[in-house]
């Protein structure tokens, strides 16, 4: 399952996910979370002020937003995961190998995000009257 926190290379993440790790983080001297690189993290604070309208949202890859890439890996090894979710498995002992291998072969990461996304197609996966697809993640329909 590791293998698809990947898809994180494309998609957005709304402003409000993720000021608590640019301003007032708590026990850091500067306000910003530590596990943030400071220079990205100063380019996020542009992005989203400390009062961001409910609309405003940052590229969770902003090198290539577009693509399905290993710059996940990259970004995060680097300490430029937007979400400290993300950070999470770059700081973990237990995936920090993996996080590191995937962010320096492109290939190897494709062979295993493809696996990943097969082996997520074989699970029973709830549908119709057993289930909903959200139109918000946060919210039940």
């Amino acid at each position: 399952m590791f293998n698809s926190a990947g898809a994180h290379t494309i998609g957005r993440a709304h402003c409000n996910e993720v000021i608590g790790r640019l301003y007032n983080f708590p026990g850091s001297a500067n306000g910003i979370d530590p596990t943030l690189d400071p220079t990205y993290a100063a380019q996020l604070q542009t992005l989203c002020p400390p009062n961001p309208s409910p609309d405003a949202a940052v590229d969770l890859d902003p090198i290539t937003p577009f693509i399905m890439d290993n710059n996940y890996y990259r970004n995060g090894v680097t300490n430029r995961a937007v979400l400290a979710s993300d950070t999470a498995i770059f700081e973990d002992f237990q995936t920090q190998f993996a996080s590191n291998l995937n962010s320096n072969d492109e290939q190897l990461w494709e062979q295993k995000f493809g696996d990943a996304l097969v082996h997520l197609s074989t699970l029973n996966l709830k549908t119709a009257s057993n289930g909903q697809i959200r139109v918000n993640c946060h919210v039940v329909n």
